[in-house]
């Protein structure tokens, strides 16, 4: 059991509320409780606060897990992991809330409330009235203990709630705010078991702190307001309170709360997307933090070195879709070529509507198919990605632009007069380029990039041509695209027979 001898060991948590899909928010703030975990040595603790029961949502559990174990946040302890703690869902702890409710009662420092939601709702009117805030008028404190005992055995609906003292002040430092004092009379008589016989957060939160010996809390500025009744809660139980850190609360570009309408999506969407953890984990902490040395692009193992709590920025930052998509670009880039190919065949077998293209096979009318459907039609060869990658790394935002940059691969595409057409050429003119360019490959091939590039100027030399008109016929034949990867790196790629194959089919449709 816990004691006041508690903190000799660094334990920290993450304790999101499964009532929706777990948005980036949750992994912002389990990042910076992981790294302050790991930099001093302590555990990492993955708590579910379902008391809630009206808004569970079982599937937005599994998504948790699952999201924190994308992002390499992966808890000491949890429903999944177990631990000397649990059990760490809170549904499963009931029994606790109730035995701990009913000691403050025991000792005088919480009541039965009886009050009818009717009659609270005309406290609510009257505060309103009075341009007060919302707080509950403590009729049900002033009834004879025992009177309330007896009325409560007796089956009448009832909450508990704490006495709040009525006088004096509540007192906390925040690691990143510095001192903060709340006078008592502001703060309300809270709820801490409803007439369900389930805890409120505030009792369900600090027994479970307690218990779970959480040396420091770490989580959004949305909850300082609850701190100073956490306080009064560890007071009155006669328990030490953990150290409290704050983050920034998360806004978008309108300064208002993040939401979707700010581009911020749920955590798992992004690996969908093709963003890599590394520079989803990168962006998160340069929203909280900033690294001594000003680094753009760090690791989480980097973050962990250079962390300090008293370093979290206190103005509230604004989430970018546009620049984590910038720097998940640089990370790419950053990747090597073999690791990069590794990063796609995942992201492939991962996504739920594109099949990989070392597994699946085409038939021959698969033109129009967006997303790669088949290994490769050149004479039964599997396209290598360690052969794609190189030609489109530095244009990848996301790996899931590799679909787009390399569907041509994987299928010929459809002939489009409009782009095979280039302004002020004809469609003569351009069958011309055409036939020139097979003439060039069936001599020479397309093994060799370098002799390629010099028959195609000296012909488009021969013809008046300009280099890049000669090279954008081919391309649009050849690719159904204006913009490609490199063209001669391409055909080699694609071999012999299959570019002819489609230069000729360009030819015929013109």
């Amino acid at each position: 059991m816990p004691n006041n001898s508690k903190f000799a060991t660094i334990r920290v948590r993450s304790a999101p509320s499964p009532t929706g899909r777990p948005h980036i928010g949750t992994a912002y703030n389990a990042l910076f409780n992981y790294a302050f975990a790991r930099k001093h040595g302590g555990r990492f603790i993955l708590r579910i606060e379902d008391t809630d029961r009206t808004r569970y949502v079982p599937e937005a559990e599994v998504e948790i897990f699952e999201a924190l174990r994308w992002l390499g946040l992966e808890p000491d302890e949890s429903p999944e992991n177990g631990g000397e703690y649990g059990p760490y869902r809170q549904s499963e702890r009931l029994e606790i809330y109730k035995k701990y409710a009913q000691e403050l009662i025991n000792t005088g420092a919480a009541y039965y409330c009886f009050c009818s939601k009717e009659r609270l709702e005309e406290v609510r009117q009257k505060c309103s009235q009075e341009k007060q805030p919302p707080m509950y008028d403590s009729h049900c404190r002033k009834l004879d203990p025992r009177e309330a005992k007896d009325r409560a055995k007796g089956g009448e609906s009832y909450v508990i709630r704490l006495k709040v003292p009525q006088e004096g002040v509540t007192r906390f430092t925040d690691l990143v705010r510095g001192e903060i004092a709340v006078e008592n009379r502001c703060i309300d008589d809270q709820v801490l078991l409803k007439s369900d016989g389930f805890p409120t957060y505030h009792l369900a939160n600090v027994v479970d702190d307690h218990l779970m010996e959480i040396s420091h809390i770490i989580r959004g500025e949305e909850w300082l307001p609850s701190v100073p009744k956490h306080i009064l809660l560890y007071n009155a139980f006669g328990w030490k309170p953990p150290i409290y850190a704050h983050t920034p609360l998360l806004r978008g570009k309108d300064k208002s709360k993040l939401g979707k309408r700010h581009g911020a999506l749920p955590a798992l969407d992004y690996r969908e997307q093709g963003f890599l953890p590394k520079a989803v984990l990168n962006y998160l902490a340069q929203l909280g933090w900033t690294h001594p040395e000003e680094k753009d692009l760090f690791d989480l193992s980097e973050m962990i070195k250079k962390f300090e709590l008293a370093d979290i920025n206190t103005t509230a930052p604004v989430f970018d879709a546009e620049k984590l998509t910038w720097l998940n670009g640089k990370w790419i880039r950053s990747l090597s070529t073999e690791r990069l190919a590794e990063k796609v065949k995942m992201w492939l077998e991962y996504k739920p509507t594109s099949r990989h293209p070392e597994e699946a096979v085409a038939t021959e009318g698969s033109q129009g198919d967006s997303s790669p459907p088949k290994a490769d039609q050149n004479d039964g060869k599997t396209t290598d990605l360690l052969g794609l990658v190189p030609l489109i790394q530095k244009r990848m935002k996301t790996l899931a632009d590799f679909e787009p940059m390399t569907d041509f691969f994987f299928g010929a595409p459809e002939i489009n007069s409009e782009l095979l057409t280039q302004k002020g050429q004809t469609k003569e003119g351009i069958k011309k380029m055409l036939e020139t360019a097979m003439e060039i490959i069936n001599q020479i091939g397309v093994g060799d990039r370098d002799q390629l590039e010099s028959k195609f100027r000296a012909k488009a030399a021969e013809n008046s041509w300009k280099m890049g008109e000669l090279c954008m016929a081919v391309r649009v034949a050849i690719t159904g695209k204006t913009v490609s990867p490199p063209l001669f790196e391409s055909l080699a790629i694609l071999e012999k027979s299959e570019v002819l194959k489609r230069l000729r089919t360009a030819v015929e449709y013109l």
